[in-house]
């Protein structure tokens, strides 16, 4: 469909639908889009896959993609990601970004730069985008402070989180035109490749009582942005698309070989025609007593969604100890005392906004994945995996 030979993902964290700037909208064709997940991982799997979580099985970092399960990248003759991965500045100095996205979950690709990956190329980058500690990543991606002593320092005031997050977004996009577009432009090689610059979920910066993401699943977590950039792509209307899309797409733009088995439909298409799509998350946490999952189902369209928080009630109570004492996002909430935030902790079900879908079907068809839950596969996480989540705030 359109002339374009390589393909490159550039994925910018927690960037919220109502916040991408607007020298990216000029860029290409953007799309309102439900995240297939609250956490990084899983998101990340379900786009270059086009499974939802109980398919591909990714709900955690230590979690791999199944050998035999393709990803969008394997339709390319060379794949690789970005190769750039940024220090965090604190007692685990020297521990990067991006290593535990990249050594686990996609341990199966190389890590290249734009510059030296061969054509035609499949090529994704992480970029930290609106990821905590906001708009403290240098263009290198090196951090000033870890997650936990940013929200120390920032928590609760609301009004300079959100000043902060929009500046860590536009340096998102000039290292997208660092590592992605003039690296494209000095190889000649931008009207070759089709870009898709996305996100992997919202994020949340005080609403409830709330900043950072994953929960409580909401709409400032859900609606993401994706935007499909090259000169031959035709201008098209559709109301809402899903990452479970994105290979497919692709496929479609390329003349690739179909993308099969997914719940995803080529949005070029003149017959696409979604109306809705799933949210999901599903994680493991450690307790004082092993571990317990906490696990949230969702079906969004346009104008909302129903959310439903399956985990029993100890494991909640086990999530909001650990959420309010040991995970630096909590720290916000401590602050601000939101009654709604801890209410939302313990909710078994949530309506958000209009939703024009029934609730009981909901409830029903999401029940009903978990019949063809995949076969995890994972790697033991290592204490430098550990230091380096807990840096950036996820344990």
């Amino acid at each position: 469909m359109i002339d374009a030979s390589n393909l490159v993902i550039y994925m910018s964290d927690s960037i919220r639908w109502d916040s991408i700037p607007e020298e990216i909208q000029k860029k290409g064709e953007g799309f309102k889009t439900i995240s297939a997940s609250s956490h990084t991982p899983t998101s990340i799997a379900s786009m270059l896959t086009g499974q939802y979580l109980p398919q591909h099985g990714v709900g955690g970092f230590t979690d791999v993609i199944p050998e035999e399960t393709p990803t969008i990248l394997d339709q390319f003759e060379h794949s690789g990601l970005s190769d750039v991965g940024g220090m965090l500045n604190d007692d685990h100095l020297g521990k990067f970004f991006n290593e535990t996205i990249y050594d686990y979950p996609l341990q199966r690709y190389d890590r290249l730069s734009l510059d030296d990956i061969q054509e035609p190329f499949g090529w994704f980058m992480r970029d930290p985008g609106g990821h905590a500690p906001y708009g403290r990543w240098d263009m290198d991606m090196n951090a000033e402070i870890s997650v936990p002593d940013f929200f120390t320092e920032h928590a609760g005031d609301t009004e300079n989180l959100r000043k902060m997050y929009e500046k860590g977004i536009n340096d998102s996009i000039n290292r997208f035109e660092k590592y992605v577009l003039q690296p494209l432009k000095d190889r000649d090689l931008l009207d070759d490749t089709l870009i898709i610059f996305l996100s992997d979920h919202g994020e949340l910066l005080g609403e409830y009582g709330h900043v950072s993401q994953s929960y409580p699943m909401c709409p400032e977590i859900v609606y993401v942005p994706t935007f499909y950039i090259h000169p031959d792509l035709p201008s098209i209307d559709i109301d809402i698309t899903s990452h479970v899309d994105l290979p497919v797409t692709v496929s479609h733009l390329l003349d690739k070989e179909p993308f099969s088995d997914t719940p995803g439909s080529p949005i070029f298409d003149p017959e696409y025609d979604r109306e809705t799509a799933y949210c999901l998350y599903n994680r493991r946490f450690p307790s004082f007593q092993g571990e317990f999952n906490y696990r949230i189902d969702s079906k969004w369209d346009k104008d909302g969604g129903h959310v439903f928080v399956r985990s029993n009630i100890w494991s909640k109570i086990k999530l909001t100890i650990g959420y309010l004492t040991r995970i630096s996002a909590g720290k916000h909430l401590r602050k601000t005392r939101n009654p709604t935030g801890f209410k939302l902790l313990f909710s078994d079900q949530k309506t958000w906004g209009s939703p024009d879908f029934p609730i009981e079907q909901s409830d029903k068809e999401l029940g009903s994945i978990d019949q063809h839950l995949a076969e995890k596969v994972e790697r033991a996480m290592t204490k430098d995996t550990e230091d380096r989540l807990k840096d950036l705030g996820y344990l």
